[in-house]
């Protein structure tokens, strides 16, 4: 995953965001949650891939069932806004919460906004 996160980002290579999808693949395919998340990620943001959010939504939910915060955070951000699924803005906030449990910093401010009155969390989704 870390190969796959310097040729995504330029670090150290020449950037490469179709080398860095491949790498992320073969994590993925090894049931390395790290890589499937990121995996995700590309497949969020059509890096490398065709946008798919289902697909990220998917890889996401599949990480965290394996206990990645990150995974935890990206799938509450997708039933916040319903990106890939539908939106639910209490399994949102549980996923936000495990997050903030494992120690994710964004999980920890997420969590924190969707227990706030809903304009403070409009605000925030307006950023």
């Amino acid at each position: 995953v870390l190969m796959g996160v310097c040729f995504e980002n330029g670090y150290g290579a020449e950037q490469d965001i179709g080398k860095a999808v491949v790498l992320y693949q073969a994590a993925h395919e090894k049931h390395y949650d790290e890589g499937t998340c990121a995996l995700g990620v590309c497949y969020d943001r059509g890096a490398g891939v065709e946008e798919d959010h289902q697909e990220a939504a998917r890889l996401y939910q599949e990480a965290s069932e394996n206990g990645l915060p990150r995974a935890h955070y990206l799938i509450g951000r997708c039933y916040e806004f319903g990106h890939g699924v539908e939106l639910d803005e209490d399994k949102a906030a549980e996923h936000y919460r495990i997050a903030h449990e494992g120690g994710h910093s964004a999980g920890t401010c997420a969590y924190g906004l969707s227990c706030s009155p809903r304009p403070l969390k409009m605000a925030w989704a307006e950023r």
